[in-house]
């Protein structure tokens, strides 16, 4: 089964667009201001784990991009348009405390 035409464009997924010359450009979601204090916090605290205790380096490293990534997918299940917001990112916060 195909869920995206050839351009590679889901079927009604929302998305905002930019370019530098004002025309459509690449699709694209970010995190609204909120959420990246959240990020933030969270990033440190877990640099600072990581610093802490090597032995799980290696593994814990990887919610790095886990958590952006699950803060996305709660965010375009629950709402799905616009930044990404604060409740997007402490959600996927929550899910990876460690």
């Amino acid at each position: 089964m195909i869920d995206r035409p050839v351009s590679g464009k889901l079927h009604g997924a929302p998305s905002e667009r930019i370019s530098r010359d004002g025309k459509c450009g690449s699709a694209y979601l970010r995190r609204d201001d909120a959420a990246n204090v959240v990020f933030f916090e969270w990033h440190a605290a877990l640099e600072n784990e990581m610093r802490d205790r090597t032995l799980h380096e290696s593994h814990v490293s990887k919610y790095r991009k886990l958590v952006p990534g699950l803060a996305l997918l709660v965010h375009l299940v629950n709402i799905g348009h616009g930044a990404i917001g604060d409740a997007s990112m402490r959600r996927a916060v929550a899910w990876l405390t460690i």
